[in-house]
């Protein structure tokens, strides 16, 4: 997949990363002391490999919220993973070393997303909101975060799970007419 394809795939964001020659704590002390972030990549029938990235840029996307990264090296082929684990310092203060897993961006998985409601139901005084988050089905690359829905969708004063608006490639595992919130005076 070149970068132009990253275009199309807003959840995944590219890093630079270079391939770690030493392991061990002394060797990523220094590297952190440098400004670099330790990791390792594992999974997806390759090989682990120890690396290190700009610790500023890397912070920058995570805090970002993004956890799905496309990985360039120089001189070798990109690799797409996402966070697996983070490892803090003791005081939980400072980020030490990622893990990351290789994924497929063309699989599809299933995840629960949150939900939520914009607006009111009309006619309802007060909104139920039974269900908090919905099972959805989709690539890394394109797998929402959380998902709204517009009061103005509900049906008899209920809206179901199939009026959630779902981005291109989304598919929803919910069963459809399940009740994701109600006019709170039908609940009765």
């Amino acid at each position: 997949m070149s970068d132009t394809t990253l275009q199309h795939l807003p959840n995944v964001q590219p890093l630079d990363a270079i391939a770690r020659e030493r392991v061990g704590s002394t060797y990523s002390k220094r590297l952190r002391e440098a400004g670099r972030l330790p990791a390792v990549i594992y999974g997806r029938d390759g090989d682990c490999i120890s690396i290190h990235m700009d610790e500023n840029e890397t912070m920058k996307q995570l805090n970002r919220g993004f956890r799905v990264f496309r990985l360039s090296f120089e001189g070798s082929d990109c690799q797409d993973v996402k966070v697996q684990e983070f490892q803090f310092g003791h005081l939980g203060d400072n980020l030490l070393h990622i893990d990351f897993v290789r994924v497929d961006l063309n699989e599809k998985i299933n995840s629960e997303v949150a939900v939520r409601v914009i607006g009111h139901i009309p006619g309802a005084k007060t909104i139920d909101q039974l269900m908090s988050s919905i099972e959805i089905s989709s690539s890394l690359g394109v797998m929402p975060q959380s998902l709204e829905v517009r009061g103005d969708t509900a049906v008899d004063g209920v809206i179901s799970a199939s009026s959630v608006g779902l981005p291109e490639g989304v598919d929803l595992v919910t069963e459809g007419s399940a009740v994701v919130a109600q006019n709170a005076e039908l609940a009765g």
